[in-house]
């Protein structure tokens, strides 16, 4: 399962994407999917988050080197990508939420937040 949106759509995929981070930070990652969905490739939606997390621990503990390797595979330069990579981790590893909860945690008002978004962008039922 590709975790790019550019590689599905040109895979004939159909991608809705929402920057729900840009209007609500999220602690941890994310994955948004219909629940039938999720409970019938249960496996494979597992394995996407596996290797989503691995390769984040990877950068938060290495991001040169995640840059370095990342930059082989696209037209971004090793710098660059270590720079985002770096602005990254000190929004969402480092951040005060992290810090006192854990990676992944969100305040009642945030899933609120969350929700309202995702029902904004038609990826969820209004209340």
């Amino acid at each position: 399962m590709a975790s790019d949106p550019a590689r599905l759509e040109s895979a004939g995929r159909t991608v809705d994407a929402l920057a729900v981070s840009a209007a609500y930070p999220a602690y941890g990652p994310a994955l948004i999917a219909a629940e039938g969905l999720l409970r019938r490739e249960r496996d494979r939606f597992a394995a996407f988050l596996e290797t989503a997390l691995a390769d984040w621990a990877k950068a938060v503990c290495a991001p040169e080197s995640i840059a370095r390797t990342a930059a082989t595979d696209t037209d971004g330069s090793a710098d660059r990508l270590a720079r985002t990579f770096e602005r990254a981790i000190d929004r969402f590893a480092a951040s005060e939420g992290v810090r006192r909860h854990g990676w992944g945690w969100h305040s009642p008002e945030e899933w609120r937040n969350l929700r309202d978004a995702l029902a904004q962008g038609g990826l969820l039922e209004a209340d």
